[in-house]
C-alpha cells in the first residue's frame, strides 16, 4: 500500500515534581510492603466482598492490603 502511513505524534511532557514524588513513595510503601510477607507465605488480596461460590481454606497469615 504505497502512500499510506500510519503517523503517531507522541508528546513528552515533563511531570511536575510533586506528581513523581508521590509516585515513587507510592511504589516504595508497596515495595516495603509486599517484602514484609514471609517468604514461605502465599499471597493473595484482601477483598471487602465475599464470594459465595468459592470454597477458601483457612489460612494462617493475614491478607496483602494495598496501600492507599
Amino acid at each position: 500500500m504505497q502512500g499510506l502511513w500510519s503517523v503517531t505524534t507522541i508528546y513528552v511532557m515533563p511531570a511536575r515534581e510533586s506528581a513523581l514524588s508521590t509516585y515513587t513513595s507510592g511504589v516504595q510503601r508497596l515495595l516495603a510492603s509486599y517484602r514484609s510477607i514471609p517468604a514461605t507465605a502465599t499471597v493473595r488480596l484482601a477483598k471487602p466482598t465475599s464470594n459465595l461460590f468459592r470454597a477458601r481454606t483457612k489460612r494462617d497469615t493475614p491478607a496483602w492490603i494495598p496501600p492507599d
